[in-house]
């Protein structure tokens, strides 16, 4: 979710609704609205809407420009005024209950998406949608009551067995969203993210089997990096396998060029494994895909250190407490080093 200046209320005069307000919109549909001059395209939707105001899809296409520029509100009025125009196009519901989720109108965003779901009664990815904004907001009895009647139009249907592990995980009942998972992936052989839920809730329990778990996701998804990640993280921090986590660290490098996270765990690893050049090299990798990232600095100098190189990890010190001055383990290790460098 995105933070709101207190600056966009200046621009509620553009609106058809104020800052932060969760009243119901007051929607006219014969009300043209004028967006302001942002960008190239904003200017060129303006146009395209005053020749075609009847023009639903324009509307939505300018709410979407609106909404990366921060115009949170407008972006809001034009959605609404897109499903006054098409009320039978239940993306629209869709996307506007997402602004609203997003601007902090939660309740706003369970009405529409409820609207959508009576008006759509047995479309699967609308009473999908509406479950997963019920347990957003914690109401559990709500959204199990919409997967029921999802299950009565398609009783194996495996994004419902899904959301069903997740309203019982937010529940903290691990065991039912365990089975539930197993029903998905039964059901469908390649559901990665599936996989991956059950590896992350059965790491702890049972890490082998959540090795395999970790292992499908990886097959049914072999050039996505988060599965990789995420078995690289088993494979180091729960199985404490950390050379077969490095190897798989290498895999996500070759897909995912810059990819900050894996270089930065793997020169934590490389350390681990005293191997110390290594590590100094993927610190340097992190770095430079992302040069403000004070820790990848830290630990670059913390490595220069243990080889000897006072120099080299004052320097990497003093950048860490320029670009983070709260970090106290960066300031502690720059007067450690200066110290020495001044002897």
């Amino acid at each position: 979710m995105r933070f709101i200046s207190k600056a966009l209320c200046l621009f509620a005069f553009l609106s058809f609704t104020a800052c932060h307000t969760d009243q119901p919109p007051q929607d006219n549909p014969e009300t043209e609205v004028i967006m302001p001059s942002l960008n190239e395209k904003i200017d060129k939707l303006n146009t395209q809407i005053k020749a075609d105001p009847d023009n639903a899809e324009l509307y939505v296409q300018r709410g979407a420009e609106m909404w990366e520029v921060q115009g949170f509100d407008q972006a809001i009025a034009d959605l609404e005024k897109a499903v006054s125009l098409s009320p039978d196009t239940p993306e629209y519901y869709h996307q506007l209950a997402d602004y609203y989720m997003d601007y902090f109108r939660s309740q706003q965003a369970v009405k529409t998406m409820e609207t959508a779901g009576l008006k759509f009664l047995e479309r699967i990815p609308t009473l999908l949608k509406l479950a997963e904004f019920y347990l957003i907001v914690k109401e559990y009895g709500a959204a199990d009551r919409t997967l029921d009647r999802i299950e009565k139009i398609e009783p194996l249907n495996s994004e419902m067995f899904y959301m069903r592990a997740q309203v019982q995980e937010d529940q903290g009942n691990i065991e039912e969203a365990v089975s539930y998972l197993r029903f998905a992936t039964e059901n469908n052989p390649d559901f990665t993210d599936a996989y991956l839920k059950l590896g992350e809730l059965t790491a702890e329990s049972d890490p082998k089997l959540a090795l395999q778990f970790y292992d499908n996701a990886v097959r049914t998804a072999p050039d996505n990096p988060d599965a990789l990640m995420m078995k690289a993280y088993h494979l180091s921090n729960i199985m404490d396998k950390p050379a077969a986590a490095v190897d798989i660290y290498r895999e996500v490098h070759k897909l995912d060029p810059q990819n900050e996270q894996a270089f930065y765990n793997s020169g934590l690893l490389y350390m681990d494994l005293d191997s110390l050049q290594r590590a100094y090299e993927q610190f340097t990798l992190a770095i430079k895909v992302s040069p403000t990232a004070a820790e990848s600095y830290y630990y670059r100098g913390v490595t220069s250190e243990m080889r000897g190189d006072v120099s080299a990890a004052k320097s990497d010190y003093e950048q860490v407490t320029r670009l983070s001055p709260n970090f106290r383990a960066g300031r502690e290790a720059l007067e450690r080093v200066s110290t020495q460098v001044a002897q």
